[in-house]
């Protein structure tokens, strides 16, 4: 990814040479939080690393220090490597669905690279499948996201408030993420200009 940046190719726009900015870096950076690097760094970027110094598993010889060796295995996890890969995946969506011409299809790059193989009712039914396994994937993805919260906050509460309630708590708990997260939905990602 940092090669692709400092080169010429860096320098191509992805939705063509007149796109313009839609969202700005405070923007995307929100929104990959939102998409499930906030609630696990909360957790694991804490848990790991303890994890890591009382139980490692590396070879004992080659890394000493436990705590050192602990640490730099969690920023393998969620350092560069993690942001790597949501920069490959835009990148691949973002860069292919719009040369595609079919900007926010999922199936498009691969239908695209196999256009000449398959044929018009095979590319519906993969078109089909790589949708469904994407819906199932951002569904799963959610779902983890809010159980994993929820978890957090309700031990946050059990243990600092004494809340002896588990599972009341847990349901009002999941109740306000849901609640936040429709109404995050419902008012979307770009701002209305009042010009227009």
């Amino acid at each position: 990814m940092i090669a692709i940046a400092i080169s010429p190719l860096g320098q191509r726009k992805i939705g063509g040479v007149q796109a313009l900015v839609e969202f700005s870096t405070f923007g995307w950076l929100s929104m990959l939080f939102a998409a499930g690097m906030g609630s696990g760094l909360i957790f694991w970027g804490v848990a790991e690393p303890a994890l890591h110094t009382v139980n490692s598993p590396l070879k004992q010889s080659l890394y000493p220090n436990n705590q050192t060796s602990g640490l730099a295995l969690t920023l393998v996890n969620w350092g560069a490597h993690a942001w790597a890969l949501y920069a490959v995946f835009g990148l691949v969506l973002g860069g292919l669905t719009r040369n595609s011409g079919k900007a926010g299809d999922i199936s498009a790059p691969v239908i695209s690279a196999t256009k000449s193989v398959i044929n018009r009712a095979w590319q519906l039914q993969l078109s089909f499948s790589i949708k469904l396994i994407a819906i199932l994937a951002i569904f799963f993805g959610v779902v983890g996201t809010i159980a994993n919260s929820t978890l957090l906050l309700r031990k946050g509460l059990e243990l600092e408030l004494g809340l002896e309630s588990a599972l009341f708590s847990g349901f009002i708990i999941i109740f306000l993420i849901a609640l936040l997260y429709t109404i995050s939905a419902k008012l979307g990602l770009k701002k209305r200009n009042s010009n227009s």
